[in-house]
């Protein structure tokens, strides 16, 4: 049995500040506005190294160019668009395969752009989690309920996880469940309080019914669990078939224990 996903969500709350430059790309102006940026930012306008930064982190009309994105965004930055800074702090905080995930320097440009609520959003969590700066969960957490007063949905999930390690999982499912339709991880968490015997309100058959809707929104944790319940016949009616199709979707994403039970049942000679 597997543990519950920890927190895996920040592709969800907060995402890259573009929007003026794709505005333009949408009204067709990238093509006469390039060399036009290029000159103001030169002459030190904001907007035209911002934009200039946002073309080649898109990569339209331009090859994308993370090195000219951040050179651009810096000088953006230096120049006074905070908007730029957050996007360098998104940059380093994410990472590619030729920027290195660096939570010190990305905490450095969200402290810098603070007064964005996108940056508060970010340290809040940074502090909660402890990165790029020492780990506060009570801190952290007092700040994402400062910066989310109007969207309690992380700070259940985030709640829920915090039960789950004090082994509450009656107040872990009721925090769960107020965001299950916002989070789809939150579906895979509640199946696998009701996956766990150590839960008084164990029950497999709803713990299938909510892995289903978990891999059904792509909660890939979910397939190995549904191919070893199909396997077995816990919590669903047993089928080598449905097995075998769960198990193979996560052999696909590289899963060590599919992989083993696959060969285990020998399911390549199911037909």
């Amino acid at each position: 049995m597997r543990y519950i996903i920890p927190i895996i969500l920040f592709t969800h709350l907060f995402s890259l500040d573009f929007q003026n430059a794709l505005e333009n790309y949408k009204n067709q102006k990238y093509k006469q506005s390039v060399q036009s940026w290029k000159e103001a930012s030169i002459l030190n306008n904001h907007s035209a190294s911002f934009n200039l930064g946002s073309m080649f982190y898109i990569g339209k009309i331009v090859n994308k160019n993370i090195d000219n994105a951040i050179k651009f965004y810096k000088k953006a930055f230096k120049d006074g668009d905070l908007k730029a800074g957050y996007n360098l702090g998104y940059i380093y905080f994410y990472g590619n395969q030729k920027i290195n995930i660096d939570y010190k320097k990305s905490h450095s440009y969200f402290e810098a752009t603070k007064t964005l609520s996108n940056s508060s959003y970010a340290l809040a969590l940074m502090r909660y989690f402890g990165l790029g700066i020492d780990k506060n969960r009570d801190d952290g957490l007092a700040l994402l309920k400062q910066t989310l007063s109007n969207d309690k949905s992380i700070i259940h999930f985030i709640m829920g996880n915090e039960y789950i390690k004090n082994l509450d999982y009656k107040k872990a499912l009721v925090s769960y469940k107020k965001i299950e339709d916002i989070i789809p991880t939150a579906k895979y968490n509640i199946a696998r309080i009701y996956d766990s015997k150590e839960y008084s309100g164990y029950d497999p058959i709803k713990a299938s019914r909510y892995y289903i809707s978990a891999a059904k929104l792509g909660i890939k944790e979910s397939y190995y669990n549904l191919g070893f319940m199909y396997l077995v016949g816990d919590g669903v009616k047993p089928s080598i078939k449905i097995a075998k199709k769960w198990l193979e979707k996560a052999i696909k994403n590289g899963d060590k224990s599919a992989i083993k039970l696959y060969k285990e049942y020998d399911l390549s000679k199911i037909r």
